[in-house]
């Protein structure tokens, strides 16, 4: 399980597409929020090929938040 912004959306139960699209990004650290390292917006309602590129653009910068966010503990 995890856990989303209150942001999320979930797709329709049938659009299997988009619950691949949604898997992606929890799997890859992305919580649904729409502001990421502090100034950076994304749009979830993407595509899986859009998705992949959003993840490879970002996710440097969530690992990044996450070890400041553990630092701080």
């Amino acid at each position: 399980m995890a856990f989303l912004s209150e942001k999320f959306k979930p797709p329709q139960k049938s659009d299997d597409k988009k619950w691949e699209v949604v898997k992606f990004f929890v799997e890859n650290g992305f919580d649904y929020s729409t502001k990421i390292g502090g100034d950076v917006s994304i749009s979830y309602d993407e595509t899986f090929k859009e998705a992949k590129e959003i993840v490879r653009k970002y996710k440097e910068i969530k690992i990044r938040d996450a070890l400041r966010t553990n630092n701080k503990k």
